[in-house]
């Protein structure tokens, strides 16, 4: 960090005059005020340091037509050795009794999906990550010889929720596409995850480790800006009540 942001400022408050009762209040409550501020500050730069995010970028498409098997990709999780989750793209099978599978699979995860089934739910970008049931397969969609299901039916881009065997919770922002496979899914594209490391901690979805708090410095300077605009105020109160005694 630049020296010069290192400066210690002090703030002289003029001597007491004339004040009422309220004045001499608000003066005594101000380093009240300023603490909880300060705690406020310092809990929710706590909450988005524990989070990590990552952007992947990572895209699996089935090639041609006809009938294939399986094609998947391994995405690891950031800071948790040996545990992450799979993207897999399944078709079988051809006319009538076609069938294509889009689905995330984890040994070290646990996708929220629909209850009594293995769908994935998917959450709109700021929708909390919430518990509920769960399963280490989180179909997005398939379409098993015409019965066409999942959040992800048709196609476009969603954010899934995941949490790990610790209980920290996350979410992945997932694409698919059927990409000339009409009706059926074809193309998966794993953008980007993020997950808390404080186990049961809240994350919504396309939340990451900045997305609503500021950079601690330039907090801090919120702070001291807020302080000095704050005694400025009590000084033009104080000359006007020794204007009009």
């Amino acid at each position: 960090m630049d020296q010069n942001l290192r400066t210690v400022y002090s703030l002289s408050i003029p001597a007491a005059g004339p004040e009422d009762a309220a004045s001499r209040q608000h003066l005594g409550n101000w380093g009240s005020y300023a603490a909880a501020a300060g705690a406020a500050l310092a809990m929710s730069t706590n909450a988005s340091a524990s989070i990590i995010e990552v952007t992947v970028n990572q895209t699996i498409s089935i090639p041609g037509t006809g009938v294939h098997s399986a094609y998947g990709a391994s995405v690891p999780l950031s800071g948790l050795a040996g545990r992450g989750f799979k993207d897999f793209l399944k078709e079988r099978g051809a006319g009538s009794s076609k069938s294509a599978d889009a689905v995330l699979f984890a040994s070290h995860l646990d996708f929220f999906v629909t209850a009594g089934d293995e769908f994935a739910v998917r959450y709109a970008s700021g929708n909390p990550i919430a518990g509920g049931p769960n399963s280490r397969h989180g179909y997005l969609w398939r379409n098993n010889s015409g019965s066409d299901r999942g959040q992800w039916k048709g196609g476009g881009t969603g954010f899934a929720g995941f949490k790990t065997i610790s209980g920290d919770m996350g979410w992945i922002e997932v694409s698919v596409s059927s990409a000339g496979h009409t009706g059926y899914p074809n193309e998966v594209d794993i953008i980007a995850y993020a997950y808390n490391t404080v186990a049961g901690g809240a994350i919504d979805a396309g939340q990451g480790p900045s997305s609503t708090v500021p950079e601690p410095d330039t907090a801090s300077l919120g702070l001291l800006a807020a302080g000095a605009a704050g005694l400025l105020a009590l000084r033009r109160r104080r000359a006007k009540m020794a204007a009009n005694p």
